[in-house]
C-alpha cells in the first residue's frame, strides 16, 4: 500500500512545472565556498543571533505598548 502511494506521488511530482528557483539556487552554492572564508570576518551566525533577539524585544515592547493602550481604553482610564 506504502509503496503504491510513493509511486502516485512521484507521477505526480513529473507532472508539476520545474522550480522557478533552481536558478537562484545555484548562484547560492557557488557562493558557498566564500563564505566560509567570509564568515573568519564578519560573524553571521552571532549577527543573526543578535538580529533575532533585537526583533523579539522589538515585538514585545510593541505588544506591551499597544495592549496598554486598549486595556486602557477598555477599563477607561485613556
Amino acid at each position: 500500500m506504502i509503496n503504491l502511494i510513493c509511486k502516485l506521488l512521484l507521477k505526480l511530482a513529473e507532472v508539476l512545472p520545474q522550480s522557478p528557483f533552481a536558478s537562484m539556487t545555484d548562484g547560492v552554492q557557488a557562493l558557498s565556498s566564500v563564505m566560509g572564508i567570509l564568515n573568519w570576518f564578519i560573524p553571521f551566525r552571532a549577527c543573526l543571533g543578535m538580529l533575532t533577539a533585537w526583533c523579539g524585544c522589538m515585538t514585545a515592547y510593541y505588544v506591551y505598548k499597544h495592549g496598554k493602550g486598549v486595556l486602557n481604553k477598555i477599563i477607561g482610564k485613556g
